[in-house]
């Protein structure tokens, strides 16, 4: 019985230690799609001011576009990452989804 509950112990401080390290590169691959959606709306907008002044072309605009729509997928996708992985840590330090509310007579 000793044995089990040491593996069972052993693997959740590994479940916890797995999802906080996830965590980590999930905020550092958000943090670089971040910063890639900003430049890519930065360089939508500037393209659609030179279209605008018959600088640039419109498949330029449509191109610029297109790569700020990417960007955005790109970080939504690393949101539900995020959130997902914040779920796996809830339940790895012992979290449920039923939450069982005690009631207190006075």
């Amino acid at each position: 019985m000793a044995a089990d509950y040491a593996k069972t112990v052993i693997t959740a401080m590994q479940e916890v230690e797995d999802a906080l390290i996830n965590e980590q590169l999930q905020q550092k691959r958000f943090t670089a799609l971040q910063r890639r959606l900003d430049e890519a709306t930065a360089a939508e907008k500037l393209a659609g001011q030179r279209y605008l002044r018959g600088v640039e072309k419109l498949i330029t605009v449509l191109e610029t576009e297109r790569r700020r729509r990417i960007a955005e997928e790109q970080l939504n996708n690393v949101k539900g990452q995020l959130w997902s992985g914040r779920v796996d840590l809830f339940l790895a330090l012992g979290g449920d989804w039923l939450e069982e509310k005690q009631s207190s007579i006075n």
